[in-house]
């Protein structure tokens, strides 16, 4: 089994003996692109993931950037015109709407990964109120399916936290990101808001404090509010982005921040007063370590200048030297470990600080690859090590450009001879993955103090979930095992058993004592809507001997949940899992978990629906612009429509 991530652009080094580069050119990708397949085969070549950084790219976004709207300073509020009155939205029901709920009845929160810490998402419910952002624009709604309020966020989508009957909007418009504090009482009635160079990646809520982590290339000004910040601090010896965490008073409506010069964070984790971010090493990093394990093949006289440019930390520099010497060719073959750096941020509200910083072998290539147990993380890692990697161009030799002429006052002074026919990559950095450790790591410290290495040979962690004191594991590529590991004594991990499975789960979610459930990608042929979408459902109560005791399967389907976990429900009072499916005739399917077997419990058909919720008695399934409810038999008794 394979999976290619393409993670950038192409990294293209000259090579003399091929064809004669005369630079470099992209291939045109955005970066950090991701792209996915899954085959049979289990080849070397076959399982190989690209990360392929356009170096063109890195060197101009250290010329500079476009600065950011100026906005108030953190913690104050800003005057915010009045929104014109509500015209538009359509309900239109089968039955009365549903009526208004009291706040104290039971709901729905996000699915996340840990308990008793909130995630961003879309769509958000305090039980009085539903906020929902949809086209750049934050709705309040009640239980009823009537809006009672609306504030324009500014572009696309954006993630929502709500406490304290406040609603924290985020989003981004591709060169800052963007956050607004609303309260929900007389409508969203702005009470403070906040703007930081970079993207969202990710925010968590703990009690009534917001946390945001906005990523940056590094720029020579990095802008707070419209204010340029002086000297960053630097958590990385090698840099590659500005990285910040925001913190949010949802009470008060207070800001603060910190921005440290870091690298590439692929994952954010928070555990009671920390936050975890994981950090890997970028082209020109990796393209370095590369260098420095094939110095032996370089002419001595070359090493030597390019050691310098390591030693000092100047990988932009390296890489034009190495590229003027068209000595690339030498590299081919080549490989360099790749290791997952981690920043441990105390938080305790307002106040955030690095507390320790870290580093494992490998990458964790799932969200719930991490998670933590009384001091310790656990982290799954999949091996990877940097490789050089030739690509061929199909590219005609004998083509010729013409040459360049120069003229002074019209007349011809002389010419510059083209040197080659084509430009294209040659060259590319990439990561190749296979091979599966756990490792436990001091939460303080960062060190690791315990591993089971070797854990899956050739394979790739896919899902994981901790249950009590064991963490159950599922790799993917030719066998999908599910493993079960115990860790309950933490400085001792130990593998109790494990079920080889016809399918790789995308998924894991506790169910109930014993019960473990799966949705995974099932092996059907690969029809646009892609195969099958199969639900299991395993047996743990012995850990050491796990086993599939039921299944639903949906052929010609797929499902959000393979890849966004948030567009999973599980209400445990009622024992139903509910999961969007995407068909050539979408809808949600709900099953009942009852007496240790999965059963169908409705359909509802014709849906485009991405989340689901609910409030007492009644469901609500979300979809692009449009918001149903539905009786407890999953009967529509009303819908919202936002594009109207």
């Amino acid at each position: 089994m394979s999976r290619l991530k393409v993670l950038g652009i192409a990294l293209a080094l000259a090579v003399a003996a091929v064809l004669a580069l005369g630079g470099l050119q992209g291939l045109g990708a955005p970066a950090h692109q991701q792209t996915g397949a899954r085959s049979s085969g289990g080849s070397a070549q076959r399982a190989m993931g690209l990360i392929m950084v356009n170096l063109t790219e890195a060197a101009s976004a250290l010329a500079g950037v476009q600065p950011a709207t100026a906005v108030a300073a953190a913690g104050q509020a800003t005057p915010i015109p009045t929104m014109p009155p509500i015209e538009g939205p359509a309900t239109t029901a089968a039955v009365e709407p549903p009526p208004a709920q009291a706040a104290s009845a039971q709901y729905s929160s996000t699915n996340v990964q840990v308990e008793g810490i909130d995630e961003g998402d879309f769509v958000k419910t305090d039980g009085r109120w539903i906020y929902l952002c949809y086209g750049g624009v934050l709705y309040l709604i009640t239980p009823g399916l009537k809006i009672e309020g609306w504030y324009a966020v500014g572009g696309g989508q954006c993630q929502l936290l709500a406490a304290e009957g406040r609603v924290l909007a985020i989003w981004s418009n591709g060169a800052a990101t963007g956050l607004v504090l609303l309260s929900a009482d007389g409508g969203l009635r702005p009470v403070a808001r906040f703007q930081i160079e970079g993207r969202p990646l990710g925010a968590r809520l703990e009690g009534s404090y917001a946390y945001v982590v906005v990523s940056s290339p590094l720029t020579p000004l990095y802008l707070v509010n419209g204010t340029a910040l002086g000297e960053l601090p630097g958590v990385s010896p090698t840099p590659a982005g500005v990285v910040a965490v925001v913190a949010v008073d949802m009470s008060s409506g207070r800001f603060n921040y910190t921005a440290l010069a870091a690298g590439d964070i692929y994952r954010v984790f928070m555990y009671g007063d920390r936050l975890y971010l994981f950090q890997r090493p970028d082209g020109l990093q990796m393209l370095a370590d590369i260098v420095e394990a094939g110095r032996s093949r370089l002419p001595e006289g070359l090493w030597e200048e390019l050691r310098g440019y390591i030693e000092n930390g100047d990988y932009l520099g390296l890489y034009n030297a190495l590229s003027r010497s068209r000595a690339a060719s030498a590299l081919i073959g080549l490989s360099a470990p790749v290791n997952t750096t981690v920043y441990e941020i105390a938080v305790d509200g307002l106040s955030l600080g690095v507390a320790a910083v870290g580093e494992v072998p490998g990458l964790l290539t799932d969200q719930f690859a991490v998670a933590q147990r009384g001091g310790y993380l656990i982290l799954a890692a999949t091996e990877a090590s940097a490789k050089a990697v030739p690509l061929f161009c199909l590219c005609p030799i004998f083509i010729r450009p013409p040459n360049s002429t120069i003229y002074v006052d019209g007349r011809p002074w002389g010419s510059v001879p083209s040197i080659g026919g084509c430009r294209c990559p040659y060259l590319y950095v990439a990561v190749e993955e296979g091979n599966v450790s756990l490792y436990v790591v001091n939460a303080d410290s960062l060190s690791v103090v315990a591993e089971v290495a070797g854990l899956a040979p050739g394979e790739e962690v896919h899902a994981g979930r901790l249950v009590g004191g064991i963490y159950y594991l599922v790799t993917y590529r030719a066998v999908d095992p599910l493993y079960a590991i115990n860790v309950t004594d933490p400085a001792r991990p130990q593998v109790l058993g494990f079920l080889k499975a016809p399918v790789f789960t995308d998924y894991l979610h506790p169910v109930g004592p014993g019960l473990l459930l799966g949705v995974a990608a099932g092996a059907g042929p690969p029809f646009f809507w892609g195969g099958e979408v199969q639900v299991l459902l395993y047996n743990v109560s012995n850990p050491a001997a796990p086993a599939v005791v039921s299944n639903v399967t949906v052929t010609n389907a797929r499902s959000p949940v393979m890849s966004d976990y948030h567009a999973f429900l599980y209400r445990s009072d009622a024992g139903v899992a509910i999961l969007p499916v995407y068909a050539p005739r979408p809808f949600v399917l709900v099953l009942s978990v009852e007496g240790g077997r999965l059963g169908v419990e409705a359909v509802v058909e014709g849906v485009y629906a991405s989340r689901a919720l609910y409030i007492g008695d009644v469901y609500y399934l979300v979809g692009p612009g449009w918001i149903g409810a539905y009786n407890s038999t999953f009967a529509e008794i009303g819908q919202l429509s936002l594009n109207s």
